[in-house]
């Protein structure tokens, strides 16, 4: 359970930088604009 439990944070963090890297990229390109 607990490995699971990690996996799962793991996977969830992986995304949130996953969005975060998109919205850094739609910031940059405002800015550019």
């Amino acid at each position: 359970m607990c490995y699971i439990h990690r996996s799962n944070i793991n996977s969830t963090s992986a995304n949130l930088s996953l969005r975060a890297n998109r919205e850094l990229k739609r910031v940059r390109r405002v800015v550019i604009l």
